[in-house]
């Protein structure tokens, strides 16, 4: 018996649920691991790691924040997945020529690059609209240096505003909103005019709390706090799953060693392990998350809450005692997500990372590939009522010279396929 079996069922006429291992399956991350050998043992720790409390923010805290994971080094060098980032953009931008967007783009993350090796752990770099009638507001929260990984943690997280194509209004807005709040000594922007204008000049700041990121949502004009729950989220559930996290971390890596496809008995012993530190740290972040809300759906919840956060209270001596809570955690209620899932299987370790990567390999800029992963990541552009699920971009709606239909994503399209404008006719803009 796995340990999903464990977990009690319900009536499925009753209330809809799914088992969180049709959404997380420690063998994906394990297989994945085996694509990214090249990682060093810390770095595979620390994407397995991101991964883990990405799945924990979606289908625990209910956080839909879009997020990437870098490392920034010592010597300005940003990378994901152990790829030179830096060096990327930095190659888009040679190609593009001096005043691009590519161009502008480097002169903002050389800046925010610089600044956070000085010290600073904040910076909200705004991209007006390229595309569609919406911009983005890139926001870098940096964690302390870590030696392990010769490096700061860098997450970069996405928020989407409306804006209409080839208008900055909105843009200037939301820049002033944000400069009053955490950076009232930089200049004034009166003389922004276009987006280099937003992407040469990027908010970078420090920041001791997680105060500057609560006003982001409303000075952007969107309900959602997803940004500051997301960093409020982790930093109260981690010190509870560490331990867990750690363990699932190794029992990962020592799968991707192996042959995964093989029927073995030490193949299911290692996944039916890593399934337990799974559900440990699923039910243990539930509850945390329902103590940190005070959000009891009754007393007697409220007391089991309690009394697993006992078992956290003096640290573990033991291999024994770590697996002895484990096995309390799992089994404290259902490992099931009601209503279902968003997808059959999680994303991958560094999926995002990688999509990204791969566009900005092959010569988009970076600020592009991060929106393309923000579109995507939603099975859709955003765009209002699109729902094609497939990657694509849009062309200019009539007004603008174009017929508004949609473009599958890729290079070699010089014209849309159904009206014929050509790229290099549209305002000097890139169609993909």
């Amino acid at each position: 018996m796995s340990f999903a079996e464990l977990s009690p069922t319900r009536e499925r006429n009753v209330v809809q649920e799914q088992s969180i291992f049709e959404s997380y399956r420690p063998i994906n991350d394990a297989e994945r691991l085996q694509d990214l050998k090249h990682l060093s043992p810390e770095q595979k720790e620390y994407y397995i790691h991101e991964n883990v409390i990405s799945y924990l923010e979606e289908f625990v805290g209910n956080i839909s924040v879009k997020k990437l994971a870098g490392i920034l080094k010592n010597d300005g060098t940003l990378t994901m997945l152990g790829a030179d980032v830096t060096d990327m953009y930095k190659h888009s931008a040679q190609l593009a020529g001096i005043g691009s967007r590519e161009d502008k783009e480097k002169q903002g993350l050389d800046q925010i690059t610089a600044q956070i090796n000085q010290g600073a752990n904040r910076a909200l770099w705004i991209s007006p609209p390229k595309l569609a009638d919406y911009g983005f507001v890139f926001t870098f929260v940096a964690d302390e240096y870590d030696e392990r990984l010769n490096g700061r943690p860098i997450r970069e997280m996405l928020l989407r505003y409306d804006e209409e194509f080839h208008s900055v209004e909105q843009s200037t807005r939301i820049y002033r909103a944000i400069q009053e709040q955490v950076a009232p000594d930089l200049p004034l922007i009166s003389t922004f005019l276009n987006y280099e204008d937003f992407l040469a000049n990027p908010i970078i700041y420090q920041s001791q709390s997680n105060f500057d990121l609560s006003f982001l949502p409303k000075a952007v004009g969107i309900s959602a706090d997803d940004i500051e729950r997301s960093e409020v989220f982790r930093k109260n559930i981690l010190p509870k799953i560490s331990p867990f996290l750690q363990r699932y971390s190794a029992l990962i890596q020592e799968m991707s060693q192996l042959n995964l496809h093989s029927d073995s008995e030490n193949i299911h012993h290692l996944e039916e392990e890593a399934q337990l530190m799974i559900g440990a740290m699923f039910n243990t972040a539930r509850a945390v998350e329902r103590l940190m809300n005070e959000d009891h759906v009754n007393l007697e919840q409220y007391h089991r809450d309690q009394e697993l956060m006992r078992e956290f209270d003096d640290p573990w001596l033991s291999q024994e005692m770590m697996m002895f809570a484990a096995n309390r955690a799992f089994q404290t209620e259902s490992l099931t997500i009601l209503g279902g899932s968003n997808c059959p299987v999680v994303q991958q370790i560094g999926d995002a990372e990688q999509s990204v990567l791969s566009r900005v390999n092959d010569g988009f800029s970076f600020g592009a590939s991060v929106q393309t992963f923000g579109m995507e990541k939603n099975n859709t552009c955003g765009m209002g009522g699109c729902r094609i699920q497939s990657p694509h971009f849009h062309c200019p709606p009539v007004k603008k010279g174009g017929c508004g239909g949609d473009i599958p994503s890729g290079k070699g399209h010089d014209q849309c396929p159904h009206c014929g404008l050509k790229k290099s006719d549209y305002h000097g803009e890139k169609c993909d």
